[in-house]
């Protein structure tokens, strides 16, 4: 009985090691893939290589993820993960036009990263199936559109839709990170800021001092 007791905890044991090791395995697969399509891009990134490196054949990895595809999307959703964690930090305890401001600002500096810019700006648009309709995605932009309809009184700015102005503030964040990340230094970034909080400013002061015409903007001659 006794030595059937320890054969079945030696078994247990066992598995858990062997489990143990395939979350490792697949931990350190993910941050060496991180950096290679982070400074590669997908398109260049090898799968040999990556193996090379990991010092595990290429059949090791595709037990793991299936394909370079499936590589890059457990990358992809890794990233969402961290940046989730990130904002959530950032925004505890604020709300209204200061959980706009910081966590704006704090979603700016994270693209500030090139491997990160690469991955989820450049890359994961073509790559990753349905990208902008993913779940975090969905979310994220479902908490920005809802926190503007609560700070925008219906009829303010033209009437426009809160979802219209959550692409136009996502968007003004994507593009002035890109852009503040091909200059060295903090100038390009310190201006980059200024200019996201005037827009958020031009927002926020349209709800208070009256609304944008709904006609249209521009006096076009066609």
């Amino acid at each position: 009985m006794k030595d059937s007791v320890k054969v079945a905890r030696g078994d247990a044991k066992i598995r858990r090691s062997r489990s143990t090791m395939r979350i490792e395995t697949r931990a350190a697969l993910l941050a060496l893939a991180r950096d290679m399509f982070g400074m590669e891009g997908f398109a260049d990134a090898s799968v040999d290589a990556l193996a090379a490196k990991a010092g595990l054949t290429k059949g090791a990895i595709y037990h793991h993820f299936g394909s370079k595809q499936g590589l890059f999307e457990a990358v992809v959703e890794e990233v969402d993960r961290e940046v989730e964690a990130q904002m959530q930090a950032v925004s505890e305890g604020l709300a209204g036009w200061e959980l706009l401001r910081v966590s704006s600002y704090r979603y700016m500096r994270l693209l500030l990263n090139p491997g990160l810019q690469r991955i989820m700006l450049r890359d994961a648009p073509n790559h990753y199936p349905n990208f902008f309709e993913r779940p975090k995605q969905m979310h994220c932009r479902a908490t920005m559109t809802e926190t503007l309809a609560a700070l925008v009184p219906p009829g303010s700015i033209g009437g426009a839709d809160p979802m219209a102005l959550t692409m136009m503030i996502s968007g003004a964040i994507n593009n002035l990170a890109m852009w503040a990340a091909t200059f060295e230094g903090n100038s390009a970034l310190e201006q980059a800021e200024v200019l996201l909080n005037l827009l958020l400013k031009g927002v926020r002061e349209q709800t208070t001092s009256g609304s944008l015409s709904p006609s249209r903007p521009l006096d076009v001659q066609e």
